[in-house]
């Protein structure tokens, strides 16, 4: 059965319309045809470049609001909302230059900060322990008669005496500890902290000399 009718479709003839005309009708169908498949081609390369543009706006408010946030934390103190994320940038900085005496820096800037407010407390108590962490830590990485050894010694002896200039505002037990961690920071290796220590006690060697002399001429 099959076989008959494809031998009488072969057998038929197009007509003369069809010839003439049948190209002229079918070839708007084809264009049309091709422009929707180029069209459904075209329509997921514009939403991707729209996805990627989309992602790259909110990267940018995401980092921005990030490090804006980072900022902000810098002067956050103990207890605060914002005094993980200060730490977390710590954490960063020190990972890339381990050198980096941002954590002494800071440790003391709170220890300062928690006495100007008035915060005699175990806040004040805690800033200093972690005060004297970050300075034996930050020891330990520094290499003895470095240049890094040598700003770590200035910048000790600076915070030593801003330690002691607020203790004049007011008596304060844990400023002086502070101050005292600060000078024995600087005894390490290649530190002056013993030497302060010995130009103290030199007074007093002297004072003993004079008066052996003095029981001897007696």
């Amino acid at each position: 059965m099959l076989d008959q009718l494809k031998q009488t479709y072969l057998q038929t003839q197009p007509s003369k319309r069809l010839v003439k005309f049948g190209w002229v009708n079918l070839k708007p169908r084809l264009v049309d045809e091709r422009e929707e498949q180029i069209l459904f081609v075209r329509i997921p390369r514009q939403n991707f470049a729209h996805f990627v543009s989309f992602t790259v706006v909110v990267l940018i408010i995401v980092l921005g609001t990030f490090f804006g946030l980072i900022e902000v934390a810098q002067a956050a103190l103990p207890g605060e909302p914002l005094y993980p994320l200060k730490r977390l940038s710590e954490t960063i900085i020190s990972t890339v230059s381990p050198t980096s005496n941002v954590a002494v820096e800071h440790r003391a800037k709170e220890v300062l900060d928690l006495s100007k407010k008035g915060k005699q407390n175990q806040s004040l108590k805690r800033a200093v322990e972690e005060y004297k962490e970050a300075v034996l830590e930050s020891r330990q990485k520094i290499a003895p008669s470095s240049s890094g050894e040598q700003e770590f010694q200035q910048r000790l002896e600076e915070q030593e005496e801003q330690f002691r200039e607020a203790r004049k505002s007011g008596p304060s037990e844990q400023l002086e500890k502070a101050a005292e961690i600060a000078r024995e920071g600087r005894s390490g290796p290649g530190g002056d902290g013993n030497r302060d220590n010995e130009n103290e006690k030199e007074p007093e060697t002297k004072t003993d000399d004079r008066s052996g002399s003095n029981s001897g001429s007696n």
